[in-house]
């Protein structure tokens, strides 16, 4: 049930369970593979949990894991059984910390704790502050008071959680990697005359608003594409509505790409129009790619990731004129385009997978290498 890295059994340093709602292709599988990779090279075990299993083989098919979807019941007679058998996992192994991602998963971790038994911590990966959560958020934050400690983000959001939660005590923050897949390119590169977007294609993401802020542009960058990476239930909608605005002969539609990056690596913009994030890893995996990047100013994430703006264009979520303005004046001057995807490509160094997998070991408390 672990993944491992050829080496030593005296070697291995620690040894860690991640618990994660799923295994298919999202931010926190993305995030949860980043981690496993950089922390097997610190001899550190790393083993997974998931609550169900996930479209396809995902980004976690190399990870052996224990899966505890629970068919025969549901609702709290389910999370009841799964809580038990991840009770029973954690019994059976000799874990330093035990690390949940995202609500489900982040109350099954924090009611598993037992006092004597592996640090429990849960990472809050999105806004719990949003309209769909607001039912579950009395429920889930009543079990967060049994963890250890919280793992966010971004300050602004340690801040607002330290106002409503007075357990646990301790929250400490760590934002995303850049994966160590992802690779560093230079900004200066030739890039072609590409918009890029990557994620789910749902409605919170709100790629619809790219879509309508592009066909605003019309015969000023009549010689540039969008290009979609990623898919989900709202492409459909998107297809035909960039159909309806005469553009979508100059919209692609990729799919999942297990390496977007090879995308983003030859466009020259990337935007994200989300609603809202808990981080938008997808801003500094574009920034490493080199490219300029547009992104709402959502609650969480993109204004600490872009430095107010210095890294790259804010714009308010939803307003289509102001992101057209954005992308026009960045598609009509080459120049300040390649100012600021240079900016935005050494932001993305900030967030360097050997420093954060840093924050990550000192939180769990493994004992440094001789």
């Amino acid at each position: 049930m672990a993944h491992r890295v050829p080496c030593e059994a005296s070697a291995v340093r620690s040894r860690i369970l991640f618990v994660a709602k799923s295994d298919g292709v999202g931010g926190v599988e993305r995030k949860i593979a980043g981690l496993v990779s950089t922390l097997a090279e610190r001899h550190v075990v790393c083993d997974l949990v998931t609550l169900a299993h996930g479209p396809g083989r995902g980004l976690l098919g190399d990870i052996s894991k224990t899966v505890l979807d629970v068919r025969v019941s549901s609702g709290p007679v389910r999370r009841l059984l799964q809580l038990s058998r991840l009770r029973r996992i954690i019994a059976a192994n000799r874990y330093d910390a035990v690390i949940g991602f995202g609500p489900s998963s982040n109350a099954l971790v924090a009611l598993a704790n037992r006092s004597r038994g592996p640090q429990a911590v849960i990472a809050e990966v999105g806004d719990p502050f949003i309209e769909r959560r607001r039912h579950w958020n009395r429920w889930w934050m009543w079990t967060y008071r049994r963890a250890d400690v919280i793992v966010v983000l971004t300050d602004r959001l340690a801040s607002e959680l330290r106002a409503v939660r007075s357990r646990p005590q301790r929250i400490v923050v760590i934002p995303n990697m850049v994966a160590p897949t992802v690779p560093f390119v230079d900004s200066a590169r030739p890039r072609q005359l590409v918009v890029a977007g990557l994620g789910r294609l749902v409605q919170s993401k709100r790629y619809s608003d790219l879509i309508e802020a592009f066909a605003q542009l019309g015969p000023s960058a009549e010689q540039w594409r969008v290009v979609l990476i990623g898919d989900g239930d709202d492409r459909p909608r998107i297809e035909r509505r960039a159909a309806e605005l005469g553009i979508g002969h100059r919209v692609e539609f990729t799919g999942w790409r297990d390496r977007p990056w090879e995308i983003l690596s030859e466009s020259s913009i990337f935007v994200a129009c989300s609603g809202n994030e808990g981080f938008a890893t997808v801003l500094i995996e574009a920034a490493a790619s080199g490219c300029a990047v547009i992104s709402s100013d959502c609650r969480f994430g993109p204004r600490e990731i872009l430095q107010d703006g210095r890294s790259g264009v804010l714009y308010p979520v939803g307003d289509v004129d102001t992101l057209s303005e954005a992308l026009g004046a960045l598609i009509a001057d080459p120049v300040h385009r390649l100012a600021l995807a240079s900016a935005a490509f050494e932001r993305a160094g900030d967030f360097d997978a050997s420093g954060i997998t840093d924050a990550w070991i000192d939180l769990i408390g493994v004992a440094p290498t001789t």
